[in-house]
């Protein structure tokens, strides 16, 4: 991994795939992330199995923003790696602001977020 910098922070990319390892304080994922010149590659190892590059746990692949493209998350330190085969998708979904989302805080924020909608619907 090589620091890059980007928006405000520095963000980690990986010398072979060239994805994007965006710290979950290092801001909105899309805007970082288009802040971030990378070229497109195609790993010559391809797996399902990612280990995160802060604390090694292995990464878990989920939708961005439920409807993007699909990223690879740290369920520990909420850290998300960024193919880069998926960058200008995650670009054009553009920053938070845009999409009436608050930054995305991390696991606390997600899960806060979920129970006020299932207490939304329950409650009408």
């Amino acid at each position: 991994m090589e620091d890059r910098a980007a928006s405000d922070a520095v963000v980690d990319v990986c010398s072979d795939c060239h994805a994007v390892w965006i710290d979950w304080f290092d801001g909105d994922i899309a805007t970082v992330a288009g802040d971030v010149h990378v070229t497109k590659a195609i790993p010559a190892h391809v797996s399902d199995k990612h280990p995160c590059p802060r604390c090694r746990t292995e990464l878990v692949s989920e939708r961005l923003y439920q409807t993007g493209p699909y990223v690879f998350r740290c369920t520990d330190c909420s850290g998300v790696l960024v193919p880069s085969a998926v960058i200008d998708e995650v670009v054009a979904l553009g920053p938070s602001e845009q999409r009436g989302e608050p930054l995305d805080a991390g696991p606390l924020a997600r899960m806060l977020s979920k129970l006020r909608k299932v207490f939304r619907a329950t409650s009408q």
